[in-house]
Parts: C-alpha cells; sequence; structure tokens
C-alpha cells in the first residue's frame, strides 16, 4: 500500500475459495475499502482518503479504479476468466463477478480446481480529492 498526498494505491492478491455467489448477488462479496482500512492500520498514516468510519467499509462510494488480473507463469496458458467490479449502492456491498467467456460463472457452485490453482492480483487506486 502507498500513500502519497492523500492518494491510496495499493497491490495485492485474490484466493477463491468455497463456492461462487448467489444468482440475485450475481458475484462474491468484495469490499475494497476494508482492504484500505487494513493497510491504513498497517501503515498508521493518518489523514488518507476516504478514512472509513468502521472496519465494515461502509458508507458511499469513493471515485477508485480496481481491476483484477490473471497471473500467468511463463510457459503456462491462461484460463482466460476474468473478475469484473460491480460496485454495490454502498462500498460494503460490492462484488466481484467471475466471467468465464461471455458467461458468468454458475452461482452457488463450487469453484472449479483450475480456478483454485488461478492466482489473481488486484490493483486499487483511490485519488485524492
Amino acid at each position: 500500500m502507498s500513500v502519497d498526498q492523500g492518494s491510496i494505491y495499493m497491490i495485492g492478491t485474490i484466493t477463491v475459495s468455497g463456492n461462487y455467489g448467489t444468482s440475485t448477488s450475481h458475484g462474491d462479496a468484495f469490499n475494497p475499502l476494508a482492504l484500505m482500512f487494513m493497510g491504513m492500520q498497517l501503515m498508521a498514516q493518518p489523514g488518507c482518503y476516504p478514512a472509513p468510519t468502521n472496519s465494515a467499509g461502509g458508507g458511499a462510494f469513493p471515485v477508485m479504479q480496481f481491476t483484477v488480473a490473471e497471473v500467468v507463469a511463463a510457459g503456462s496458458v491462461p484460463t482466460g476468466d476474468i473478475f469484473l467490479f460491480s460496485p454495490g449502492s454502498q462500498v460494503s456491498n460490492s462484488v466481484l463477478t467471475l466471467m468465464v467467456g461471455q458467461t458468468e460463472y454458475t452461482a452457488g457452485s463450487a469453484y472449479s480446481a483450475a480456478l483454485l490453482a488461478t492466482s489473481w492480483s488486484f490493483e486499487l487506486y483511490i485519488p485524492s480529492v
């Protein structure tokens, strides 16, 4: 995590486990501000924006960029699957939607062995206001 004049840039990894989200959620629950909150606690940087008011990271959505990419070792074949960040009405009810080609992964189903073995990285950028 990096903080520069109130802007926040964080990189990390995502590991899937268990089952994919339900047909009503269209993805796995994901709260990017909870990540930021944990990073802020580790860095103890005062004055970061937006400062979540609690560990749940609730509240209105900040302006931000969030991307997820598959990490593929040289000589390996990528799955071609992608995660899309789907913001909710609040930060705390956002989801990561998994697309397999042009189709959403089957709701409520267990992640496949291939997906469980796949490495994913993310980048989160929240500019200062």
